[in-house]
């Protein structure tokens, strides 16, 4: 589906990333975690084509696409819901949703799913003609997703989804998040809450200052040593 191969990044003389791989497979959920500076968004950036990677290639479906300008990548399905969420805050709800799908020439399909994104997220349904602006953080990252959606993704990827929510609403998107991936959208997760994204993922990797650490099934994980302690701030046998 989505292969990063052996990728490397530089900003100026700046290395962000050194030879880097990454596998998403059909119907996969894998997880990127890191803390700030690690690289994670710059991953985003170089797969949806706002980065050049300077070495390596990137894979989508069995073709190159690292060199293809942001909408051409964005039209093949891959669909990115930013960091920020990034809203139309003078729009509605139901205008940001149609902006999502704006790539989209299949006018029935786009009416069928606006129903379909109603049903993993209740609250915007009742709020379809609210302003962006005056939704509350929690109900502007679910708008957010449910705009990634309509964009009819082949890939969704989801840029630190739980950033500034309360505990009891990251939960509730989390939930969504993974009802999401169970109806077999391939998703690509790049996330600081090192427990949730594992407990919910297939897979993941560890990106630390720009190189990949740590990779494997994401609840096997959840019981490693360096994980424990770096990102969960346990340590094993409760030192």
């Amino acid at each position: 589906m989505l292969a990063l191969n052996e990728v490397s990044c530089f900003y100026g003389k700046v290395r962000a990333l050194e030879s880097i791989s990454i596998l998403v497979e059909d119907k996969a959920f894998v997880s990127i975690l890191g803390s700030n500076g690690a690289g994670k968004s710059t991953v985003f950036r170089m797969i949806s084509g706002l980065i050049v990677p300077t070495e390596g290639e990137i894979v989508f479906n069995g073709e190159r696409i690292n060199g293809l300008a942001p909408d051409l990548i964005t039209r093949r399905g891959i669909i990115q819901v930013p960091e920020g969420r990034m809203l139309f805050p003078e729009l509605t709800v139901m205008e940001n949703l149609r902006m999502g799908a704006y790539a989209r020439k299949d006018k029935f399909q786009i009416n069928k799913d606006f129903e379909k994104v109603f049903q993993y997220f209740l609250r915007l349904k009742e709020r379809k003609n609210q302003m962006a602006s005056t939704l509350s953080g929690g109900e502007q990252q679910m708008l957010a997703i449910a705009r990634g959606l309509m964009g009819n993704p082949k890939i969704l990827l989801l840029d630190e989804p739980s950033l500034g929510l309360a505990p009891i609403i990251v939960k509730e998107v989390f939930s969504i998040i993974e009802e999401i991936s169970k109806a077999e959208i391939p998703i690509l997760l790049v996330e600081q809450n090192a427990y949730i994204a594992l407990k919910i993922s297939h897979y993941a990797y560890v990106l630390e200052t720009g190189s990949i650490t740590i990779r494997g099934d994401s609840k096997q994980l959840l019981n490693n040593e360096k994980i424990l302690e770096s990102y969960l701030g346990i340590k094993k046998g409760g030192e």
